[in-house]
């Protein structure tokens, strides 16, 4: 169809669409009125000069996508197009069908907002336009997705057209057939891409729950279970079933789907009670006017009025403190994936069941082909996408975790009894994780970890640290398992990253480089390296090493008897053996040099930066919290790094906070010990020294905390003498340490390691 350039985009918009067809009258046998879509004589070619408009990256794309939305194109137009052919049989219906959904592809597909006003501002578009022009792109995909919703048919009329192409075999199958392949997997990804327009405290909406509950009915999850291999011919598309499945995963907690729906509301409700009602009680009763002024004489300047009942008392200051700490309170930043964990009750009892339905057939019959397939192009570096590293991250660390809930879970509901107590029995054997749980998968991790660390992205290395500590504690239940051979694996990958120094330093230099990320960023951060340090001392206090050997083996007979073909009864596979060590002194020196990186004040900062929302963190950050400064202060025998008056003001608010609790829990009752602990030593260290009252003002390096603990002239006496003062300094901390709870269970630091230590420090 031939458009005149001379109009105006709306215009020439206008035209095309007209010429699509249009609806007529029909009267019927029983004389009732109807209305018929008719075919436009030009119906292809006007498809065709449409999808020429709605170019990417073109300054007119996003004018012409809100056009598209204004004339309901899709709604009036493209959809009774796809109902009347439905035949994917007839080239001519396939044309007219195919055409429409590349159209309709193109109007779904996941837009980058960002990039869209960067192309803008290059034409110089007003703001204005330019604020409402996103505003409804946004609101346009809604409204497709509503459509799509609402119109099954047209979901079940694109699946047949998928399901004839993957019917054509292999080497019949043209490149054309292949795109076309790709061109519906990529409508399905967009629909469920799509976010809903909700309040962002609820993100999981009836809508998208309804679009998945049709996919499965439709039979489309069961074709791309088929479709997620590891095959040559299928793996071509593993990337776009990735991002399906993510999307379908994403703002879900795995936990979510082994908890009853209804109790789940139930207790949040409960709990949200409780929260409204602390917050009532908080809330003054009388008008701060009618308690009086109290003045506040702080000399020299001017005196200060307060309205505060906690002046009345006698906290004046106390109030002024916290009138400055509201007023500069920092905001809590969050990424892409602390959004996502916001709010994950699924509240729709048939959601439920479906997604928890996907979820186990696509963990038990699929997880371990399709990380497999995709694991290889992104070790291959054939697919470079940022975006399918993180996609790739999420599935794993969503189905390692339902793996570990899964089995730790010992109250399951009763219609669900069952089904979970014989998906536990397959899920104790560790089958259905080989494909990521070897020492080249963490290798893989390390190395996504290392490469966005490098290039700054930090809501991408959220996902890699958060699939990096599920995969370390999927290890530590390998460990605790019943087979030996599995055991021995766990053993072997851990030995193996335990010498991988390059890694395990970057980890720390995560944690000496945090500034401005993400509050749960911060989370995973200090989770992973508890988790990283707890798995590397596992394995330094063992004597003995894991080696993995080649051997042929019988097939067994019921290999035998499900493939009777095969004329080779053996087959190679990998066992792991248990040898002694012969370096058990020096492999355990490794970790406790290792450990003694945490010694720095920059990686206490970042714990620190942490423990300033000691009021809202949960019991398990403090726990990680504490053990990595029970670390610093026994076994590296460093407490006076804690010196700094910074540090010593936070632990006194803590302190404070916890005296007006009514009971603690077990992690805040460690971590009182913990500043107990602290503030004797400080003041045993300033009966000694009273220029220690000075010193919490200096930056505590390694030569500042050292001179304080030996002694000012620590850097220039000899060897000898530096080793008398560490033995009597290590006897004082091993008696402080007998009386505190937290240093239960914990050994002293090995003397030939500190006698090393020291001659690297006089050398240096």
């Amino acid at each position: 169809m031939e458009v005149d350039e001379d109009l105006s985009l709306s215009d020439q918009i206008f035209s095309i669409c007209n010429s699509l067809g249009k609806y007529e009258r029909v009267i019927g046998s029983d004389n009732k009125v109807s209305q018929k879509y008719e075919l436009g004589e030009e119906c292809l070619g006007c498809l065709k000069d449409m999808k020429e408009i709605l170019r990417y990256n073109d300054p007119t794309a996003l004018a012409v996508y809100c056009e598209l939305w204004r004339l309901k194109i899709i709604e009036k137009d493209l959809i009774p197009i796809i109902l009347l052919n439905k035949d994917p049989c007839d080239s001519t219906q396939s044309s007219l069908t195919l055409a429409c959904i590349e159209i309709i592809v193109r109007m779904t597909w996941p837009h980058d907002l960002s990039t869209e006003i960067d192309i803008l501002n290059e034409e110089e578009v007003d703001i204005s336009q330019i604020n409402r022009a996103t505003r409804e792109r946004v609101k346009s995909q809604y409204d497709y997705k509503v459509t799509f919703t609402q119109n099954p048919e047209i979901l079940r009329i694109i699946h047949d057209f998928l399901k004839s192409f993957l019917l054509v075999e292999k080497r019949e199958r043209t490149q054309k057939d292949n795109q076309n392949i790709r061109l519906l997997l990529h409508l399905f990804r967009n629909l469920v891409a799509i976010k809903d327009l909700t309040d962002y405290n609820i993100p999981r909406t009836t809508l998208q729950n309804q679009l998945i509950i049709l996919y499965e009915k439709e039979g489309i999850f069961k074709t791309l279970f088929n479709l997620a291999s590891d095959n040559k011919e299928l793996s071509q598309w593993n990337t776009i079933i990735q991002e399906i499945f993510y999307h379908v995963f994403y703002d879900i907690e795995p936990q979510s789907l082994l908890k009853n729906p209804r109790e789940e509301a139930e207790t949040r409700a409960k709990k949200l009670l409780k929260e409204e009602q602390v917050k009532k009680s908080k809330n003054q009763n009388k008008d701060s006017r009618y308690n009086g002024s109290i003045w506040i004489k702080v000399p020299p300047g001017k005196d200060l009025i307060i309205h505060k009942r906690d002046g009345m008392q006698g906290n004046g200051p106390k109030v002024l403190d916290n009138l400055k700490k509201r007023k500069y309170e920092k905001t809590l930043l969050s990424d892409e994936l602390d959004k996502k964990k916001r709010d994950s009750i699924i509240h729709d009892q048939e959601a439920y069941q479906c997604l928890k339905s996907i979820a186990i057939h696509f963990f038990t019959k699929t997880f371990n082909a399709f990380v497999v397939s995709v694991r290889k192009k992104l070790e291959s570096l054939q697919d470079e996408h940022p975006l399918h590293s993180i996609h790739f991250f999420y599935i794993v660390w969503f189905f390692l975790e339902f793996r570990n809930l899964l089995q730790n879970n010992t109250s399951p509901t009763e219609e669900d009894e069952s089904e979970l107590e014989e998906l536990k029995n397959s899920y104790y054997s560790f089958d259905l994780v080989n494909a990521i749980m070897d020492y080249q998968g963490f290798i893989l991790v390390f190395e996504k970890i290392f490469f966005f660390k490098h290039n700054k992205r930090w809501s991408d290395l959220h996902f890699g640290l958060d699939c990096l500590r599920q995969m370390l504690l999927t290890a530590r239940a390998m460990k605790r398992f019943d087979d030996k051979q599995m055991r021995y694996k766990a053993e072997y990958i851990l030995n193996k990253i335990y010498y991988e120094e390059g890694y395990l330093k970057m980890m720390l230099s995560l944690a000496k480089e945090f500034k401005d990320q993400s509050f749960g960023y911060l989370q995973s951060l200090i989770a992973t390296i508890h988790i990283l340090f707890e798995r590397l001392e596992s394995c330094s206090e063992t004597t003995f090493e894991i080696q993995e050997v080649s051997r042929t083996k019988q097939r067994s007979h019921s290999e035998m008897e499900e493939d009777p073909c095969a004329d080779d009864h053996y087959e190679d596979v990998i066992e792991y053996v248990k040898v002694n060590r012969e370096n058990s002194k020096e492999h355990k020196l490794a970790f406790e040099e290792f450990q003694m990186g945490l010694v720095n004040e920059s990686i206490i900062s970042t714990y620190c930066s942490l423990l300033e929302y000691y009021e809202r963190i949960d019991s398990e950050s403090l726990y990680h919290i504490t053990t990595a400064f029970h670390r610093i202060i026994i076994r590296c025998s460093a407490d006076t790094i804690f010196f700094k008056l910074s540090i010593l003001e936070l632990l006194n608010r803590i302190s404070i906070h916890f005296e007006g609790l009514q009971k603690l829990s077990a992690s805040q009752n460690e971590f009182k010990d913990f500043i107990r602990l602290v503030s004797e030593s400080f003041f045993n260290y300033a009966e000694k020294n009273d220029l220690m009252y000075c010193e919490v003002f200096c930056p505590k390096t390694t030569r500042n905390w050292r001179c304080l603990k030996y002694g000012y002239d620590y850097f220039d006496i000899s060897v000898s003498e530096k080793l008398r003062l560490k033995e009597i300094a290590e006897q004082e901390s091993a008696s402080n340490s007998d009386s505190d709870e937290i240093s239960n269970g914990h050994e002293e630091y090995n003397e030939t390691q500190k006698d090393e230590n020291e001659n690297k420090d006089s050398d240096l």
